[in-house]
């Protein structure tokens, strides 16, 4: 589903929880210029297309929202950035029961996740064989 299809009640729901952390900035893929239901909040950007990868690899950057596809998933990996893998049909479900107990958390939360993914990264780099040998290897061998 594109953010910009989504239901005003979640629309509604995510901006409110966006409104409860005025020192997070957010960045919102959305694909329409239509922006007129978000105008009084500021710490929200709005762009048809991003950088994924780039905004991934941002130092500065803390957390990621995603649906869990194989592309961002595969880029989180090997980046060691942590996130939050929603199905996009349990987001509001979501927004409402646990950005309360996230922020409650708080530093705890991202500590332990961030010290997982950094992890998750270096045993990714760090593998026992090179993927590129490996794929050659067995290119080799089905060529026999």
């Amino acid at each position: 589903m594109r953010s910009a299809g989504m239901p005003e009640t979640w629309k509604s729901c995510i901006l409110a929880t966006i409104r409860s952390m005025p020192n997070v900035t957010f960045i919102w893929k959305y694909e329409s210029e239509d922006l007129e239901f978000a105008q009084s909040i500021e710490n929200i950007h709005f762009s048809k297309w991003v950088p994924q990868t780039a905004l991934l690899a941002d130092p500065r950057l803390s957390g990621f929202l995603t649906h869990g596809g194989l592309g961002s998933t595969n880029e989180l990996a090997h980046l060691g950035k942590s996130a939050i893998m929603l199905d996009m049909n349990r987001l509001l479900y979501f927004i409402r029961r646990n950005w309360q107990m996230r922020r409650k958390l708080g530093k705890q939360y991202e500590e332990k996740y961030t010290k997982n993914a950094i992890r998750l990264a270096e045993m990714l780099k760090n593998q026992p064989t090179n993927p590129k040998e490996t794929v050659v290897k067995y290119t080799e061998f089905v060529a026999r």
